[in-house]
């Protein structure tokens, strides 16, 4: 190989960790987890770590482990982390409300109505879903009416999710004052 592509090889590491997260997500969601999007994304993140660890392992035996390697491989490292968590972000997205009220909005041709938007919508209806999903999943405990955390992948992630939010945006909600 040419020595011109050796020095590509780090910079395309954590991409291609990426790239294996992204469709390992996409094929479990569709294919594995039965459509959960917190599973799915979970299988991607360790699918993608695991390319990102054999490809460093790569360069281990093809480049030699000297102090330079290991700056390297913490640094591929973060930068997949960092660029999981934005696909996390992305794909979270599309979970939005106001995605959705923009799609409403974008495919109606003659602009619809705040009516015609809210009935679309019901929010009990869509909170009842939730909560209901979060305690089949075992992310909450109901008991005697009242709801509790359960330590869960997924509460780490929304405890992430929320530092990430005050640390960049000073909030961590859009309703904080």
């Amino acid at each position: 190989m040419d020595i011109m592509y050796d020095h590509f090889i780090p910079i395309i590491v954590p991409l291609a960790a990426l790239l294996a997260d992204a469709v390992a997500q996409v094929s479990a969601f569709r294919c594995l987890t039965k459509g959960s999007l917190g599973k799915s994304l979970l299988a991607g993140f360790v699918t993608g770590f695991l390319v990102l660890a054999l490809l460093q392992y790569w360069i281990y035996t093809r480049f030699g482990g000297g102090s330079e390697f290991w700056f390297l491989a913490v640094t591929n490292t973060i930068i997949y982390v960092c660029v999981s968590y934005c696909y996390f972000g992305i794909i979270g997205l599309a979970l939005s409300l106001r995605i959705r009220i923009l799609d409403i909005v974008d495919r109606d041709p003659v602009g619809p109505s705040y009516e015609e938007i809210a009935e679309q919508f019901d929010s009990k209806g869509l909170f009842e879903k939730r909560i209901f999903r979060l305690v089949q999943n075992g992310q909450v405990r109901r008991e005697r009416g009242r709801y509790y955390s359960v330590d869960s992948a997924f509460l780490k992630i929304a405890r992430l999710n929320v530092f990430v939010k005050k640390v960049l945006v000073g909030k961590t909600s859009e309703f904080d004052e």
